[in-house]
């Protein structure tokens, strides 16, 4: 370690902590499928389950790819990353915004690797590969829809009773993702306002209730405590199961 510091130029920058730091790191992989399986464990341990299922769901394709369980840092190179996108775009129903999800998810453990000490950051594909995505096309609802769907009235036993509210609910609060309407509390409605931080992006969000929207989540908040989920979507006790059991239900 310390020759290749040396051979790298940065020894002369470092302090002794940080020498005995990079001698000392407990992370030591060669393996771009072993760290990334590391990853996935530190994520469901903090519960980032979403997070920890692409990762794990991305290491399985390019294993699937490149027909063996182990894939060596070393081995993801540029040649490595042109044949996965041809591997994806050759089947049938991929798409290209599919594939740059794979390399954005491969791109993230790289660079977490190379932070890590696993390989040298001049092995980095990415300054050569670019990934590549096909605009979205904008898609907006006509008002007059949103009005129709807000005057339907629906008895409570009806099978889409709680996909207009949900439907509504998420478009009242700009968009709110399903997974995080899922793990809604009472106690998330404050003064007025729901007050919450989503999943994904750990961005914090406060939102004025409207009038339409008070309607709905009074009937939600009945005979439930602060503590409770607002809404009746998840039906599981471990927080793993009640990820995976929103994502079968959106």
């Amino acid at each position: 370690m310390i020759n290749r510091l040396h051979d790298k130029g940065e020894l002369q920058y470092l302090s002794i902590n940080q020498v005995k730091q990079k001698i000392t790191r407990k992370v030591n992989y060669s393996s771009f499928t072993e760290y990334g399986n590391h990853l996935v464990k530190e994520l469901t341990d903090v519960r980032r389950f979403g997070t920890a299922r692409s990762y794990k769901f991305t290491i399985g394709i390019m294993q699937t790819f490149a027909q063996k369980i182990d894939i060596k840092f070393n081995e993801v190179n540029y040649d490595f990353l042109k044949g996965f996108e041809k591997f994806h775009l050759t089947k049938e129903d991929n798409s290209i915004n599919g594939l740059a999800f794979y390399m954005r998810t491969i791109r993230a453990i790289y660079n977490k690797g190379i932070k890590d000490g696993c390989i040298d950051k001049e092995a980095y594909p990415f300054s050569e590969y670019k990934i590549r995505v096909d605009p979205t096309k904008k898609r907006a609802i006509d008002i007059s829809h949103i009005k129709k769907i807000l005057d339907l009235q629906l008895p409570v036993e009806h099978e889409l009773f709680h996909t207009r509210n949900y439907f509504l609910i998420s478009y009242m609060l700009y968009g709110m993702p399903f997974m995080d309407m899922a793990f809604l509390k009472v106690g998330d409605i404050k003064n007025g306002r729901v007050v919450y931080q989503r999943k994904k992006t750990l961005k914090n969000y406060d939102i004025k209730i409207s009038d339409p929207l008070n309607e709905i989540l009074k009937f939600y908040k009945v005979g439930k405590s602060k503590k409770d989920f607002l809404f009746p979507i998840i039906m599981r006790e471990e927080p793993k199961q009640q990820y995976d059991w929103i994502g079968r239900k959106k």
